[in-house]
């Protein structure tokens, strides 16, 4: 009976003191890894959930947040960004298909010479006769072939176009002029509703989607694009300033310079920018234009996107910071980072494997980055090989987060009362036994 009693005692602990999950979070975002040993190379961010990975025969793939294959490697020869559930793909003979996440090919191949990225339900097609169209995520032709001879990807419910003569228009989802070619010379995206344009003089301004001219021309050198309402501007003097969407200046010239050719723009209410005194040291600051975290802080900083950025400290070490500059991944963990994307990244180690990251705030409320990016075409590889499956991935749950005191304690309460219960059980359990044991045996 002693050896039955040891043996429950020890079956009872070993459930009892498994470690029960529990989401810690100080005020502010939670980085945790939840995959790790993935042996891929990265090709991409995390889009739609999803990330097209290469593996060591250089073949092409798509793995989920979890590290699980959903699309095999080898079936294509290259894999774009997924983007409203759909991806453009190439087979062995580099013909052009689409894709869906379960692999199910809705854009049959050789039907187009060239496929866009898809954005806001729609993407840019090139026919077998070198022209451009549009199709929407079934496949059904939007916008005719031969209409416009460039379309460029679809912002904010509108795109930039080319006529036969390059002259630049914007039309809606329909197809529609909204801005009629010859209006500008130049018309950058739509972001925040505003482009910024040029005339037939080479000045800059900034219209509405209607054609509105909301910053008038000659005023700025540069204008960058708006993101949360705010733009990056250069004036007549080279001095960097921001301005708001009514033209208001918020930040004031000569307080900070930064790369006016698209890279500066806020992003969760924080941007990066260099100081004015020569030394170009990098330093974050808020939409007001307080200093967050001070210039020189950090060798080199990202772009921010889902409140965090990738940032490299004086000993050359990757971390991840958030807005207000605390530390949410520790220098020197991984040796690098993709973007973050959806709340994910994925992270390279310092053995070359993959480990994937996941982001999160007390709401909950992380979304896809919406600073305006640049599509890019599909991949492309020339090795084409069969199918390599690679074994399951390792799950390891670590949470960089702090655990406060009263978390400990509060803890360690749970696991102690768990204990108590047990051993209650267990005396319980023990007694019946007993009880049992000896009725049979005074029976024999």
């Amino acid at each position: 009976m002693k050896k039955i009693i040891i043996l429950a005692f020890a079956v009872t602990l070993m459930f009892a003191l498994v470690p029960v999950p529990v989401k810690v979070s100080a005020e502010g975002i939670t980085v945790k890894e939840i995959v790790t040993g993935l042996e891929y190379n990265i090709t991409d961010v995390f889009s739609d959930g999803v990330m097209t990975v290469r593996n060591a025969d250089e073949q092409y793939g798509v793995i989920d947040k979890t590290g699980w294959i959903i699309i095999p490697f080898g079936i294509y020869r290259g894999i774009g960004n997924f983007r409203d559930g759909m991806a453009a793909v190439s087979n062995e003979s580099g013909q052009r298909g689409v894709i869906d996440k379960t692999g199910q090919i809705i854009i049959p191949f050789g039907i187009y010479k060239q496929i866009g990225t898809f954005n806001e339900g729609l993407a840019f097609v090139e026919n077998l006769d070198g022209q451009y169209g549009v199709i929407d995520i079934t496949g059904r032709i939007i916008i005719p072939f031969g209409t416009y001879s460039i379309i460029n990807s679809f912002r904010d419910g509108v795109a930039v176009v080319r006529n036969i003569y390059y002259q630049t228009g914007v039309i809606d989802k329909t197809g529609q002029l909204v801005i009629p070619f010859g209006t500008y010379s130049e018309i950058n995206f739509f972001s925040d509703g505003m482009a910024a344009v040029s005339n037939e003089n080479g000045q800059r301004g900034v219209i509405d989607k209607t054609g509105q001219i909301i910053i008038p021309f000659g005023i700025y050198k540069q204008i960058n694009h708006f993101n949360e309402g705010l733009a990056f501007v250069e004036n007549i003097d080279g001095q960097t300033g921001v301005i708001d969407k009514a033209g208001k200046v918020i930040i004031p010239f000569g307080t900070y310079t930064n790369d006016i050719g698209g890279y500066s723009y806020f992003s969760d209410g924080v941007a990066v920018v260099r100081n004015a005194d020569g030394k170009h040291e990098q330093g974050i600051i808020n939409n007001t234009g307080q200093v967050v975290v001070p210039f020189g802080t950090y060798k080199a900083i990202a772009r921010f996107s889902n409140g965090v950025v990738s940032v490299i400290n004086a000993d050359w070490q990757p971390g991840v910071i958030d807005t207000t500059g605390r530390v949410v991944v520790p220098f020197g963990a991984y040796d690098g980072f993709t973007p973050f994307n959806e709340g994910l990244t994925a992270a390279v180690k310092s053995d070359g494997t993959l480990a994937i990251l996941e982001i999160s705030d007390p709401a909950d409320s992380i979304t896809p980055a919406t600073e305006p990016q640049e599509q890019a075409e599909p991949n492309i590889s020339e090795n084409i090989n069969t199918t390599n499956t690679p074994a399951a991935p390792i799950t390891l749950p670590i949470n960089f987060d702090t655990i406060t005191s009263e978390q400990s304690a509060f803890a360690a309460a749970i696991v102690i009362a768990v204990i108590l219960v047990s051993m209650a059980v267990i005396i319980s359990f023990s007694y019946l036994l007993v009880k049992f044991i000896y009725k049979n045996k005074t029976r024999v």
